[in-house]
Parts: C-alpha cells; sequence; structure tokens
C-alpha cells in the first residue's frame, strides 16, 4: 500500500496548477476498492455461486424482504442449474441477515447450511421421485459425536 503522503511524488502534476491529477487519484481508489472486495475473501463456506460435486446445481445466497415488521432482510437459498434456471427458492426463510450463514454441498448433491442465529443446521435435498427441493432442520450445529453433516460447514468459532 502507497502511504498518501507519497501520492503527489508518484503521480503526473498538472502544469496550470502543481497538483496531482485528481482523476488519476480516483482511478486508484477505484481500482483499490475493486480489486479489495470481492468473493475471493470470503471464506470456502460462504462463497456464492457454488456448484455442487456433480456440477449440476448452482448455490446462491440472496437478501430478501423479511416476513415481519422488521426490515433486517433474511438469507434466502436459490438453487438453479448452470444456465440460469430457477429450480428452488426458500420464500419462508427466517434466516436474519443479521446474522451469518455457512452453506456446503455434499457429494449428495445436498446444500447444508449453517445458521449462526441459533445454531440450527439445514439441508436442502431433491426428492427421489419429484425432484422438488425442500428444506430439512436437521438439528442444531455438532449435536453429538455422530454428527454426519459435511465437513467445511462450521466456522472456525464452532466446536
Amino acid at each position: 500500500m502507497v502511504s498518501p503522503d507519497l501520492l503527489p511524488e508518484l503521480l503526473p502534476v498538472r502544469a496550470d496548477r502543481g497538483q496531482p491529477h485528481l482523476a488519476l487519484i480516483g482511478l486508484i481508489a477505484v481500482a483499490t476498492a475493486i480489486v479489495g472486495c470481492g468473493e475471493r475473501g470470503a471464506p470456502a463456506n460462504q462463497r456464492q455461486h457454488l456448484t455442487s460435486p456433480s456440477g449440476r446445481f448452482v448455490m446462491t445466497m440472496l437478501i430478501g424482504p423479511t416476513p415481519s415488521s422488521w426490515d433486517i432482510g433474511v438469507w434466502k437459498v436459490t438453487i438453479s442449474t448452470p444456465a440460469g434456471e430457477l429450480l428452488f427458492k426458500d420464500e419462508d426463510s427466517k434466516f436474519l441477515a443479521s446474522f451469518s450463514v455457512y452453506w456446503v454441498w455434499d457429494q449428495d448433491d445436498r446444500l447444508w447450511l449453517y445458521n449462526s442465529d441459533d445454531s440450527d443446521v439445514y439441508f436442502f435435498a431433491r426428492g427421489s421421485t419429484d425432484n422438488q427441493w425442500s428444506k430439512v432442520l436437521w438439528g442444531q450445529g455438532r449435536a453429538n459425536e455422530s454428527d454426519c453433516s459435511p465437513s467445511g460447514l462450521y466456522p472456525p468459532y464452532v466446536r
């Protein structure tokens, strides 16, 4: 990172004012913001557009309106095909956007979700006969030694 004190020395000087080009400073600021933001810094269990192991499904987490009088918003799971065809959207979500949620796919193309608000764990799976997606409450956190949730689901603070 370049010290702001050094910017006048590194940037071209305008002949009419003797000042660095403000447009160039703005361009540097915008470029820094774009490069510094995005998915690269997101933990593996919070990456958007996460593709299932088979490659047949893509999960995206959106923030939608709250189904109550609170104006916080809720996380809504959406599952689509790689071509963008919407297969499922969790319209009944109660995952408040002021809390974190974490997600991973398992090897059977089930999407698992951990809600940091109440430690509830859900999975989203397709029916074997009708191919309709459904949300299933699996339990709370790591409830016992027989935890069969996929590795990588929980954030580091959950032991």
